[in-house]
């Protein structure tokens, strides 16, 4: 998230497309969760998973921006959003 903390104090932020985009923010903690179970499979198990990883909630890219911005105490910021 460093990433988007970054991009998110800036006045202006660049959205893709319509912001549209959704997409499932996980807790860092549940991520080194998972990856440190998958590196305790054997490794004929490992050539055989696939393991997808996403949160609860789904938000789009426009709103993860907004909330992040926010949570900086960003409230004037330009959204432009790119194609």
């Amino acid at each position: 998230m460093s990433l988007f903390n970054t991009l998110s104090a800036f006045p202006i932020q660049l959205i893709p497309s319509d912001g549209s985009f959704r997409l499932s923010p996980i807790f860092i903690d549940d991520l080194t969760f998972a990856v440190s179970h998958y590196i305790n499979f054997s490794n004929d198990l490992k050539s055989k998973i696939c393991i997808d990883i996403g949160g609860d909630t789904i938000i789009s890219i426009k709103e993860l921006f907004k909330f992040l911005a926010l949570e900086q105490n960003n409230n004037s910021y330009l959204q432009i959003h790119i194609h």
